[in-house]
């Protein structure tokens, strides 16, 4: 992790902002109101959508992964990765985040294996 607010650089230096990934210590609560309101209603969108997929019991954690892509001043693309944690982090340890992650990649690389 390098500088401010826990924020690897190349997430600063390509634009995605100091929110880009919050440190553990940090929520969005602590930060921002309308931030915070948006991760509320993520939350209850993703619960909904858990709902009508099937999901049985409660989503006690969830991680999204987002690229967002923009053009510079000479038309080139530069894609950003994201990821968004419940309240914009804090709430959710690292080798949880990371288990999470390596989960889904092992199910992605079975289906594309078979």
């Amino acid at each position: 992790m390098a500088e401010a607010e826990g924020c690897p650089r190349a997430a600063r230096d390509e634009g995605l902002g100091p929110r880009a990934h919050l440190s553990l210590e940090m929520t969005v609560a602590d930060e921002d109101t309308d931030l915070k309101t948006a991760y509320q209603r993520l939350e209850e969108a993703i619960t909904e959508v858990g709902r009508l997929e099937g999901y049985e019991g409660v989503i006690t954690e969830w991680v999204i992964v987002t690229a967002v892509t923009r053009f510079d001043d000479n038309g080139n693309g530069i894609t950003q990765v994201g990821t968004l944690l419940p309240e914009g982090g804090g709430q959710v340890p690292y080798h949880r985040v990371m288990g999470l992650l390596d989960y889904s990649l092992t199910l992605c690389r079975a289906d594309i294996a078979d």
